[in-house]
Formats: C-alpha cells, structure tokens, sequence
C-alpha cells in the first residue's frame, strides 16, 4: 500500500463542519473509549461497546436519493470488512451525518444501523440515542479549534496503545513457573520411589469415595513419562507464561483451577474407568480457550489469530475423531470449553468483559455441571 500518495492526497479541511466532525470524534474517543478505525473517513471502532461497534462520523453531503445510495454502500463495504477480517457478524453500527438537510427516520437503512441527522447540536441533543446512550455528550465541549484536537486527538491515541500494551505485558509469570516446579517436583519424587507413593493425588472412584476430592486436582500435576514432562513444560513457558501475562497471577491460577476440575468431573460423567488419565497436556486446549477470549475481546488486533486458532482446532477435533479415542475427545472438549468460559468469568484486569451479573451465573452453572458430573461418575 503507498502510504505516501495516501497521506499526500488526504488533508483535513479546516471547515467549521470539520471542525464539528472532529470534536465528536474527540468525544467518543474520550469518553466512550472508541479507537480511530479509519481516520480519512472518520471511523471510530468500539468491539465491546455494549450497544454500537461502529461509529461514522458522516460529514459527505447528504442531500438527496444520490447521497444515500452512497452512504448506503459504504455501510455495506464496512459490514462486509468487518465480517471477513475481523469476524464480527453482529455489527452495530451508528452514523452521525452533520452535513444533511433530510428527515434521517424516513431514509431505508440496513439492519443494525441507525443514522442521527447531526448537522447541528440541537438536533443531535434532541435525540433518544443521545439521551439514552451518550448523555453526557449534552455536557461535552464541541468547539475546539483544530490546532488543540490535533493535540488532543493523538494524546488519546497513545494512551490507547499504552494501555493495551499493559494488558498484554504484565509482569506477572510466578503462578507459571510455580507450577512447573510442581510438575518437575512430583515426577522425579515418582521416578525415585520404588513403589507409588502417589495413589492419593491420582483421580479414581475409589479416592473420591475416601473424600479425596483434591484429586480433580492434582491428577493433572503427576506425568507418567518424560515426554509428556517436556511437552506440558513447553506450553507453560511458552503459552501459559503469556496468559498470564494478560489475566494476571490469580486469574490464571483460577482459570487453571476451574479447567482442571471441570474436565475431571466431565470424564467421570461420560467414561466408566477404574482408573482415569493423568498428566497437565489434556490442559492446552485450556490455553486455547483463553486465547480465543482474548482473541474476541481485542479482535482489532488479534482476527488472524482468531482465524489460525480455529483452523488448528478444527483439523485437531477432525483427526481425534478419525484416530484418537472417547478419552482424548472428552478432555478436549472439557479443557477448550472451561478455557474459554473460564476466562469470561475472572476477565482480563482493567478491561471490559461483560456484564458482571452474566459472569456470576456463568460461574453458578460451571459449578452445577461439576457437581452434576461428579455425582454422576460416582453412580
């Protein structure tokens, strides 16, 4: 792409409709924490924001049958864009046209678009968007000269990128390296001992029955060979220890703890076994489900990997389906499951994740399925 001819052809033009334009793109990056997505066209991008993803600042004529039509296929180009590179499917976009003399309500608008005839304050204000969604945009200042929005414009800009640097690079890593110590530690204590002095940590019947419900536990801690040994440290350091870096010491601890015990108790619902498989690499998929939560929370950044996570999963489920056993599709499913809904229950610090009361009864009904599947594996 020829970034110069871009930059060349492209100028702000010092307008008072421009100006007006900019101070609203200034208000929605300010205080509604929108990103620019196209600055030319002046785009502003919220994922997560709970009513609209899109906000076009629609400063082009808007006039007349021509001008729609217009409008109208440029929405439709963004709703494409949006669904192939970044797939998000429910779009919600809102336009703010501030160069229109039209009754915006009897203009036909695709779904999940609402246009907000914006040409002047009073109209803008009087609106229900506004009242209800963004009101204290009726406080806000929109007349700030152009030389103060550039400044302030790329002040937010680089407070955007500093903050999601800090929730990408947290110094946080002891929960990780903790548990490989764990993992080494119980390895070579079993190697050692000439008989097995582990029969308490192992996930059986028989120890649930004994009370030894720490075994839900401590069955992913305990490698039979030194290949699973390196395999399960190899992810810690590399995808656990970047986990963590993003959730934090005790989310990621708790999203290692709710994995383990859900895709234990899902094994004894669904596999009547003695004895049950041990070892921490059933815990990757774990790691899949936490970056697909990442993923989806900053998908402006990460829709490739959104797309590569998927691919990887569903060639791995179409091989385990074709060669691998009940054993290996069960711990798939309950790790990559309790993963991902997991990580919507402890979020990621200083983000939004979601309504909180939709959280807690994610988390209640993560409990009911273990206690369901734990009783039902001990029938």
């Amino acid at each position: 792409m020829d970034f110069k001819r871009i930059s060349s052809s492209f100028m702000i033009k010092n307008t008072t409709l421009e100006n007006y334009s900019f101070n609203l793109v200034h208000y929605f990056m300010d205080k509604q924490d929108y990103t620019i997505f196209n600055f030319q066209e002046k785009i502003l991008e919220n994922f997560n924001h709970d009513y609209y993803n899109i906000i076009y600042i629609y400063s082009k004529p808007l006039f007349n049958d021509v001008n729609i039509e217009s409008l109208l296929d440029k929405l439709e180009v963004i709703k494409k864009k949006l669904r192939k590179n970044f797939l998000l499917f429910n779009q919600q976009i809102l336009v703010l046209a501030t160069n229109c003399d039209m009754n915006t309500s009897k203009i036909i608008i695709p779904d999940n678009v609402d246009i907000i005839n914006a040409t002047d304050k009073e109209q803008l204000f009087n609106h229900d968007i506004i009242k209800t969604i963004y009101p204290n945009l009726l406080d806000y200042r929109l007349d700030l000269d152009f030389d103060t929005l550039s400044v302030r414009l790329n002040a937010l800009s680089i407070s955007y990128a500093k903050k999601i640097s800090a929730v990408f690079n947290k110094k946080q890593f002891y929960v990780s390296i903790l548990l490989a110590l764990v993992i080494i530690g119980v390895y070579f204590f079993y190697t050692l001992a000439n008989h097995n002095p582990l029969s308490h940590i192992i996930l059986t019947k028989e120890n649930l029955r004994k009370g030894y419900y720490h075994t839900l536990l401590t069955n992913h801690l305990f490698e039979y060979s030194i290949l699973q040994l390196i395999i399960s440290l190899f992810f810690i350091f590399s995808f656990g220890i970047r986990l963590e870096k993003i959730y934090g010491s005790i989310r990621y601890l708790m999203i290692i703890f709710l994995t383990m015990i859900f895709s234990n108790s899902l094994l004894l619902a669904f596999l009547n076994l003695s004895e049950y498989p041990v070892g921490f690499t059933p815990m990757v998929f774990t790691y899949v489900g936490s970056f697909i939560y990442v993923a989806i929370l900053f998908r402006r950044f990460l829709a490739y990997t959104i797309k590569r996570i998927l691919i990887f999963n569903s060639i791995l489920l179409f091989i385990i389906l074709l060669f691998g056993d009940v054993i290996s599709l069960v711990s798939l499913i309950g790790a990559l499951f309790t993963g991902f809904v997991s990580s919507f229950i402890v979020g990621i610090p200083k983000v939004k994740n979601g309504n909180l009361i939709h959280r807690i009864l994610a988390l209640v009904f993560v409990f009911i399925l273990i206690s369901l599947s734990i009783s039902i594996g001990l029938k």
